[in-house]
């Protein structure tokens, strides 16, 4: 049996989900990923679990309902798109979240309480991004300036109600299903 990994994120809005489907269909023949993220899968993670034991788990998620009391809705902005990895043949290529101190505040929170319950978390600062596609396939080398001409005219704005846990099924498409939701709401 495949253990299933789970981690904490942001859901992007239907709307904004279909629009950034919409454009990554206009530059797939431009910029040769190997994989494209689904539409349905996008998403800001906060803090990465991986595999864990059922008890581990259930005891995160009742303190993560506490990580939202005092975090009001919020909203973010898609800004410039980049890349993570070798600058001629990337791995990841993605668009930014720009800086937002209620999301910096949901992530701290949510990984503290990660951090507590024991998972080995990533330790590199936290680069608030949206995954688009993965591993460059291109026969020419990649560069910054191919994506240029695929800057979003203008940024995608998404309203953050929530926040979830999703469990992961690489045998199936999409890949990323809902366990919990968390609502943020500063009345709490």
């Amino acid at each position: 049996m495949k253990q299933h990994h789970y981690f904490y994120a942001v859901p992007l809005p239907v709307k904004v989900k279909a629009q950034m489907a919409e454009w990554a269909s206009e530059i797939k023949m431009a910029l040769p990923f190997h994989r494209w993220v689904h539409p349905q899968d996008v998403h800001i993670t906060l803090a990465f679990l991986g595999g864990t034991e059922e008890d581990r788990l259930k005891r995160s998620i009742e303190k993560i309902q506490r990580a939202a009391e005092g975090i009001s809705p919020f909203s973010l902005e898609t800004g410039k798109l980049g890349v993570f990895g070798n600058p001629i043949s990337p791995r990841v290529l993605w668009a930014d979240v720009g800086t937002s101190s209620s999301l910096s505040a949901l992530r701290e929170n949510v990984y503290s309480v990660c951090q507590q319950e024991g998972y080995q978390l990533d330790q590199r600062p936290y680069n608030p991004h949206i995954t688009i596609a993965r591993k460059w396939k291109g026969e020419d080398r990649f560069s910054t300036s191919m994506l240029e001409a695929y800057f979003l005219s203008r940024p995608l704005v998404c309203q953050v109600e929530e926040f979830v846990l999703y469990r992961t099924h690489l045998d199936r498409t999409p890949k990323y299903e809902v366990v919990e939701k968390f609502i943020l709401n500063a009345l709490n």
